[in-house]
């Protein structure tokens, strides 16, 4: 959160912006999970996986 502290809130939830995310390939590695209640962010997580050829 010190690297990145405008990355870590938002004031409202982008739907469209998160439907296209998930379907852009460089997330494919990417998973987030949103908990929601009544229209209100209460948490988010999300992890990468990376490989090496």
């Amino acid at each position: 959160m010190g690297a990145e502290p405008e990355m870590m809130h938002v004031e409202a939830v982008d739907r469209e912006g998160l439907r296209r995310r998930v379907k852009d390939p460089f997330y494919q590695n990417t998973t987030s999970i949103l908990a929601m209640e009544n229209d209100q962010v209460l948490g988010r997580i999300e992890y990468h996986f990376y490989g090496k050829n």
